[in-house]
């Protein structure tokens, strides 16, 4: 999945601004932790970057003893807001009110949490923050925006090193896609209309546990393991698609000789769920053309729109095999979903891949340090 990494770097007090005020720094404590500058911009998802006063909330505590049998534990960071006040500058000391905290040799170690973007996570009791764990404000998704970036457990018990915590993506990446089959070689198609609805926009996550890589496990959610994400009682749907982004604002077209899929809906970012069927099934509508370009003159033939559940989707990966297709029955957060539309003069099929929400170490991968 797509990785955000901050670096909390320690640096000599020297180098802190005099402009701000600080806690007073108590004999026998190391240098403080405090956040450095960004090298490149961060993508908080497929499309956004980072802007001028975004914030996000730091939870962390120092403690005694072994790793796996912490003592003393005594929380430092307890929703610190930590905020971009300018090009390439992080901040938290000055931040609403809130003073520089400085390592403590004295203890044997930290462990760090975060979320993305402040007060996404409800107040924590001092004891909660230690845990890491926690249930959202209810979030609604517009289907372009991240709503909730949850970072990786990390420990720390070097007080030198920069302390690196890797964000995750707790919403699901979507894109729809249609292609010709191969039967319609001389042919040209085109969707004249797309649009999804039925879509659940509003809910809450619940971080549950940490893996044995430290990343944030969401909860079990109608017998589904890790989907996190619980619709609000009422949940809010697109039950009327009437603007982008569920709707395809402009025929696609796949012109004589193409073989390559063509673009419907993409860079979608959704709250994970369930499919359901039959009555509040999430679903989509397409309308195409198909055009004979081998005759003289070309020959058109128009199919009226159909309404399908997501659900009849089935994994690419068993698609030649239609005996042991999978069906895709849930976003997971997380991960990137291709939908594939194969358009034939007989009918449509449907199928789908589905890959972790990444990016390339060149492209994805953002540096916060001094």
């Amino acid at each position: 999945m797509k990785r955000y990494i901050f670096i909390v770097a320690a640096v000599a007090l020297a180098t802190i601004s005099c402009s701000r005020t600080y806690d007073v720094q108590t004999p026998g404590e190391g240098a403080p932790i405090a956040v450095g500058t960004w090298t490149d911009n961060l993508t908080k998802a497929a499309m956004t970057d980072f802007a001028v006063n975004d914030v996000f909330d730091v939870y962390g505590y120092k403690w005694n003893g072994a790793e796996n049998a912490q003592t003393d534990k005594t929380t430092v960071f307890n929703g610190i807001d930590v905020k971009k006040t300018g090009a390439s500058k992080w901040e938290y000391a000055g931040i609403n009110g809130q003073t520089m905290k400085y390592w403590d040799p004295s203890f044997d170690g930290y462990t760090f949490y975060a979320a993305y973007p402040a007060g996404a996570v409800n107040t924590l009791t001092d004891a909660e923050a230690q845990d890491g764990l926690f249930t959202s404000a209810s979030q609604t998704y517009d289907g372009s925006t991240e709503k909730l970036l949850v970072a990786q457990k990390k420990v720390v018990t070097n007080f030198v090193n920069p302390v690196d915590l890797v964000f995750k993506h707790t919403a699901a990446l979507v894109d729809f896609k249609f292609k010709k089959h191969t039967d319609l070689t001389n042919s040209k198609v085109e969707v004249t209309a797309f649009s999804l609805s039925g879509i659940r926009t509003t809910g809450t996550f619940t971080v549950a546990s940490y893996d044995g890589s430290n990343n944030p496990v969401g909860a079990t959610v109608d017998g589904v393991a890790g989907l996190g994400w619980a619709p609000d009682a009422t949940p809010t749907v697109n039950a009327s698609p009437a603007v982008a982004p569920y709707v395809l604002s402009a025929t696609a077209t796949s012109a004589t000789g193409a073989t390559d899929p063509v673009d419907l809906i993409t860079g979608l970012v959704v709250m994970p769920q369930k499919f359901a069927t039959g009555t509040g099934a999430q679903t989509f509508t397409i309308a195409y053309s198909i055009t004979d370009e081998s005759t003289d003159p070309d020959q058109t033939s128009s199919f009226p729109s159909n309404t399908f559940e997501i659900n009849a989707f089935d994994n690419a990966d068993n698609y030649d095999d239609p005996a042991n297709n999978a069906t895709i029955g849930k976003w997971m957060p997380g991960v990137h979903y291709t939908f594939i539309i194969t358009i034939n003069a007989k009918g449509i099929e449907f199928s789908a891949s589905i890959d972790p929400w990444v990016t390339t170490d060149a492209t994805g991968h953002y540096y916060l340090i001094n």
